[in-house]
């Protein structure tokens, strides 16, 4: 687990053609404990030309997944993607994709977060008109799925160029499984 960390910095990455998953954060490309009281001002630019299966990226955490929480946790800074390919794009002001696998009301999956982003999409399908090439995109979070939400806000603004998008000012796609009595 992560307690009372401040990140400041950037992160640029360029991904070579045909890449499969990716996840990027400024904290985590990847959550599966916990993160309390931690904060992450960042400026991300991702460049993907082949994006195969999908792509998550936050600001604090790329993606949060099954026992992954947040807790009084904050992100700031600016998001870009530009790219191409088949997959699915989750990007979010805090994190790109949150899919926990918390299934009553009682246990939150992020609790008392807050982002103030700029995020900046441009994913295309060059033309295939695939509609794998779908881009979930929030102030908060891309895409939620299972668990539940408390008490979270957002402070963003959201440009896409994309040929595909689901874009919320909170989340971009809100999802549950079967047993959550969430989301």
């Amino acid at each position: 687990s992560i307690t009372g960390l401040r990140l400041e910095g950037r992160i640029s990455v360029r991904l070579k053609a045909g890449s499969g998953s990716v996840n990027v954060g400024a904290m985590a490309a990847s959550n599966y404990g916990s993160i309390r009281s931690a904060s992450a001002d960042a400026e991300i630019s991702v460049r993907d030309e082949g994006l195969k299966d999908r792509g998550s990226i936050g600001i604090l955490a790329g993606s949060s997944n099954a026992t992954g929480s947040f807790e009084n946790c904050s992100a700031s800074g600016s998001l870009k993607f530009r790219g191409s390919g088949s997959g699915y794009l989750r990007a979010g002001g805090f994190a790109g994709a949150v899919s926990s696998n918390y299934i009553d009301a009682t246990t939150f999956a992020m609790s008392r977060c807050f982002s103030d982003a700029d995020i900046n999409v441009d994913y295309s399908d060059k033309g295939t008109g695939n509609s794998n090439t779908v881009c979930s995109i929030g102030g908060l979070v891309g895409y939620l799925r299972g668990g539940a939400v408390s008490l979270c806000g957002t402070r963003s603004v959201i440009t896409s160029t994309s040929d595909h998008n689901y874009i919320g000012g909170l989340a971009g796609y809100v999802g549950s499984y079967d047993k959550s009595g969430a989301s």
